[in-house]
């Protein structure tokens, strides 16, 4: 297995890279079968072995697995594509999850490929690990901007609009 033999061969010639065979007595390269998408053939192998996650081959032969780019991620094992990372989130090359935007952050488009594909959350909003779009802080809260959660307004201080930056104090009476 993973080799064949020509007629009067002193040695097997084992199988290209790319592709196996798992049976005896092959006579030429053409007896060893292309490995499938998904999966990947060193030289000599005697079977396919499946992509890793975050790995991937898109087309049958490949003598290696793909790392998925830096954007996109894959769970599975045994995969023929990458996967866009989502809304909210960034994907290091070779992931094979999503990782979150950190708190005081948010990205809202998908194939975030870096914690620095996620912007700082604007003054006015909150927004927490993995957020997509930034909450507006409530009427009586307030944010200056990379935060994670709005602050209420202190004692003696009030705010009666949403999305706003700071409080007014409170009008004696």
């Amino acid at each position: 297995p993973g080799q064949w033999c020509e007629e009067g061969a002193s040695a097997p010639t084992p199988c290209e890279a790319g592709s196996y065979r798992s049976a005896e007595n092959g006579t030429t390269q053409d007896d060893c079968t292309a490995c499938p998408a998904g999966s990947a053939c060193g030289a000599g192998s005697e079977a396919p072995v499946s992509c890793a996650a975050g790995t991937h081959t898109s087309s049958s032969g490949a003598p290696t697995c793909d790392l998925c780019p830096a954007g996109k991620y894959q769970p599975l094992g045994g995969a023929t594509h990458c996967l866009d990372c989502t809304h909210g989130h960034y994907c290091d090359a070779g992931s094979s999850t999503t990782l979150l935007c950190p708190a005081g952050t948010y990205r809202a488009t998908p194939g975030g490929a870096s914690m620095s594909d996620c912007a700082a959350c604007p003054a006015g909003f909150a927004c927490p690990a993995g957020t997509s779009e930034p909450e507006s802080c409530e009427p009586g809260s307030y944010s200056t901007g990379g935060n994670a959660t709005c602050i209420a307004c202190p004692a003696g201080k009030h705010q009666s609009a949403s999305g706003e930056v700071g409080c007014f104090d409170c009008p004696p009476g």
